[in-house]
Formats: structure tokens, C-alpha cells, sequence
């Protein structure tokens, strides 16, 4: 992350909100999308709401998220992922980048040629 220190950097995650932007934070990175937890009062009711981040659900939540800014930014955008989850997000960026990433993605991911990534 310290690399790419002065470009704009989301974290999109199928983890609860309160979890994601507590690690974002210790990262560094400002801003995030997670999945939204209900609150009722101050406790957490286990239950979730929204389209959740997960899947084509991130391609939906990074549209909602940005806006009329989408297309623009999409144009010039980095994902890196471990997972076949999130192919409907790396098909979307201008560069893609699977980090130790599961069978099913890496086999994607040479047929593509994304770029692998391991660690």
C-alpha cells in the first residue's frame, strides 16, 4: 500500500463495515465498502442490509459508491484479489492483479493474463 501511497485506495470487502474500517484504517487507507451491519441501539442485531459487497455486489456497491465518477475512475483502476468471488470486479478494472490467489481465480487469471502475484 505504501507504493501506491498517493493514488486514491478503496478496500471492497465481503467482511462486515465495522471490521473493514477499522483494518483500512490501520492500513492507512481511507476509505472502504464493506457489507452494512444493522445497529439497533448501540449493539449489532446480526443482521446486515443493503446490497452486500460480495460478488457482482462490489461491481454494484463501487457504482453506488462513486457515483457519476465511476466511468472515470474505472478507466485507470487497479483490483488486486485472492478469490473467484471477485472476478466480476477484476473483469471491470483496467488492470487486474490476483495475489495468491485460489485455483479457480488463477486459472482465470492465466488465460487473461492478469497479473499474479505471490507472497
Amino acid at each position: 500500500i505504501i507504493k501506491y501511497q498517493d493514488q486514491r485506495c478503496i478496500i471492497i470487502s465481503a467482511t462486515a463495515e465495522f471490521l473493514v474500517r477499522k483494518i483500512a484504517s490501520f492500513l492507512g487507507v481511507r476509505e472502504s465498502i464493506a457489507i452494512k451491519c444493522e445497529c439497533v441501539g448501540d449493539k449489532f442485531s446480526g443482521k446486515a442490509y443493503g446490497i452486500y459487497s460480495f460478488k457482482e455486489g462490489k461491481v454494484l456497491r463501487l457504482k453506488e459508491y462513486l457515483g457519476k465518477d465511476y466511468e472515470k475512475w474505472m478507466k485507470d483502476s487497479y483490483f488486486f484479489s485472492d478469490s473467484i468471488n471477485d472476478l466480476p470486479l477484476l473483469e471491470s478494472v483496467s488492470k487486474a492483479f490476483v495475489c495468491n490467489g485460489d485455483e479457480k481465480i488463477l486459472k482465470i487469471a492465466k488465460e487473461r493474463k492478469y497479473e499474479i502475484l505471490t507472497f
